[in-house]
Parts: structure tokens; sequence; C-alpha cells
């Protein structure tokens, strides 16, 4: 199996050198996850304080208090929150979203499943910050991988999402290009 994710992060055009030495950060499948969206409040008409269709948590539980999509020309809606594709793109597995903190200068990446949820699969959410080496949450997990953050104030990003749906297929997407620079 590692072969495969090894082979998959590539695809996901997540450096397999880079990741090979550096390694992914992962907070592993048994780890803790908030309570989903339907047993909190949360504000209704921002996109990030809403769930996701078929998926009980938001990005913004995943990344925390502060935390909000950014504005990004190739996104959805204007926004950070791009669709994670099987590669013919007719299918959206889920949705990979890039958030700000403005009091920390902190950017958050959280690949959030629309597909297959409440299903064990392995995926990751990664973020590479211009002059520095990815960094990225991989597991096997049921709703979400994230979040992942980096200091990013005044810099230009990347960050991918992937969910693996087996038999050697997978989902993809996210920003391959410098972009949200700020």
């Amino acid at each position: 199996m590692a072969s495969i994710r090894k082979t998959a992060i590539g695809v996901a055009a997540v450096v397999v050198t880079a990741v090979g030495a550096t390694g992914m950060v992962s907070a592993g499948a048994d780890t803790a996850r908030p309570a989903p969206a339907a047993q909190q409040s949360s504000t209704k008409g921002n996109a990030a304080s809403q769930a996701v269709a078929g998926n009980p948590y938001t990005p913004k539980e995943v990344c925390g208090s502060g935390y909000y999509v950014v504005k990004d020309k190739g996104g959805i809606g204007g926004k950070a929150k791009r669709p994670v594709f099987f590669p013919n793109k007719a299918t959206v597995w889920g949705y990979v979203y890039l958030m700000y903190n403005d009091s920390t200068g902190k950017n958050c990446v959280a690949t959030i499943k629309t597909e297959k949820v409440g299903k064990k699969t392995y995926m990751f959410a990664a973020l590479r910050v211009k002059g520095k080496s990815w960094k990225a949450d991989d597991g096997t997990y049921k709703y979400y991988a994230g979040p992942v953050k980096k200091k990013a104030a005044g810099k230009c990003v990347k960050y991918r999402g992937f969910i693996d749906l087996g038999g050697g297929f997978y989902a993809t997407g996210g920003r391959e290009k410098w972009g949200n620079c700020g």
C-alpha cells in the first residue's frame, strides 16, 4: 500500500521526494476529532460554517476558531474551495479548503469527503508555503483529513487534497500553481 500512496501523492502534485525526505505529518487515524456540525450550533450563511454535503463536519470545525475560507479566483464561488475529483472530473469525492486566520497569520488546509462519508479511506490534506516544504496530514479517516496549518502571511501557497477510492483509483484536487499570495 505504501507504493500506491507514494504514486498517488506524486500524481496529486505533492513532490514524492519532498514527502520521502521530510515525511508526512500525520495526526493518525485514532486522533480525537471535534463533534460534528450536527451536534454543534454554527453560524448560517458562512460557507466555512456549513456542513459539506453528507458530511457532518465543516472546514471551520476542522481548522478552528478564527479561520475563514479565503478568496481564490479558481475556486468554487470565488473561494478557496476546490473539488477533489476522480481523474475524469465527472465525480466529486470531496472538497479541499484553504483557510486563513488573520490573528495568527496561518493558513489551514482541510480535505472533507462528500462520498464514502463515514467509511474509513486513506486521504490527505497538504499545504506548501513558497520557499518551504510540503506539510501534510495523511491517514485512514471517515470524514476529513487535516487540519494542516502553516504560517504564510505575505507568502504564496499551494494546497492539495486526496482521497483513495480503492482498487488503484483516487480523487485529487487543489491549487497546483503558486497563488493566494497575501
